[in-house]
């Protein structure tokens, strides 16, 4: 941890996997989901829950900090000032959020025999939920933008 902190470089580089994957809200707000196979689907690990994982973790990873739970971790950066309170219970409670669909989703999977996967699709959804994950993901964005400026992300190959 302590080489990485001094090689911004290298942290930078580290940080810019949360671009692997687009946030799948487009357009006024519309859900980007998949097609073929996974027609009206979205991964919501990959779209929401990895870049706000792997995102704190480069910044905990700066910051020197040993907590290893995400959450922990949110509460930790925001203790250094990282994150203003607002957006520290925003993050939170989208993290909270994804998670808990992701483990609903995958459970209805293996109570039907089928094997677990991480893509939900938004139209199961009642109208509260929706919101709550078009709200999630406009959170991930702002995070994702904060990552990108922080780490200079434009500046790593």
């Amino acid at each position: 941890v302590y080489l990485l902190r001094n090689h911004s470089g290298a942290l930078a580089y580290f940080a810019k996997a949360i671009q692997s994957f687009e946030t799948p809200l487009g357009l006024f707000d519309r859900f980007i989901t998949e097609k073929g196979a996974h027609a009206k689907q979205l991964d919501i690990k990959k779209g929401g829950i990895f870049p706000i994982v792997h995102g704190v973790r480069s910044l905990a990873l700066e910051q020197q900090l040993t907590e290893t739970n995400t959450i922990a971790r949110i509460q930790a950066l925001s203790g250094r000032g990282v994150f203003d309170d607002r957006f520290t219970a925003d993050l939170i409670e989208a993290f909270e959020f994804m998670s808990m669909l992701r483990l609903r989703g995958q459970l209805a999977l293996w109570e039907q025999g089928e094997a677990p996967h991480n893509r939900i699709n938004p139209k199961q959804l009642n109208n509260l939920e929706r919101n709550l994950l078009k709200n999630s993901f406009k959170i991930v964005k702002e995070l994702k933008s904060f990552i990108h400026y922080h780490f200079k992300l434009n500046m790593v190959s």
